[in-house]
């Protein structure tokens, strides 16, 4: 009588959620976050703030168990990826192609690109970025 403790009852649970996602380790995710909708269920909470709470995890709880069942082919083992020296994220190319567009396109300048050629542009640097493409140095 009296919890008020239920962040500290999903505490421990999200964080092996999160571990377990980082490692790739999909379907033991997938049933973490079952056994969390199943004791959102079982808790009867005296007060209607906590029925609430528990309500909207529960709800955060089934979307992210629908992401990860409509995405499990695209899912990336971020930890081993880590342990191989390989990008974690695209933030790096992200962010150069924001500034290249930002240059060209931005409010102050007259030049401008059209949406194909700052498309063809931005592929063209993430590909030199993550090294699919090379660039050569002949004397011209």
């Amino acid at each position: 009588k009296g919890f008020s403790g239920l962040p500290l009852l999903f505490e421990r649970p999200a964080d092996t959620l999160r571990w377990h996602l980082w490692h790739g380790k999909v379907m033991t995710a997938a049933t973490i976050l079952k056994v969390l909708q199943i004791d959102c269920d079982r808790l009867h909470a005296e007060t209607r703030e906590l029925r609430e709470a528990a309500k909207r995890v529960k709800a955060r709880c089934q979307d992210l168990y629908s992401y990860l069942a409509n995405n499990f082919d695209a899912l990336v083992d971020y930890g081993h990826r880590h342990r191989n020296g390989l990008a974690v994220s695209s933030s790096r190319a992200e962010g150069c192609v924001d500034d290249i567009g930002n240059t060209r396109m931005g409010k102050r300048r007259r030049m401008r690109w059209s949406p194909r050629g700052a498309q063809r542009v931005a592929v063209t640097r993430a590909a030199v970025l993550d090294r699919r493409l090379g660039v050569s140095k002949r004397a011209a």
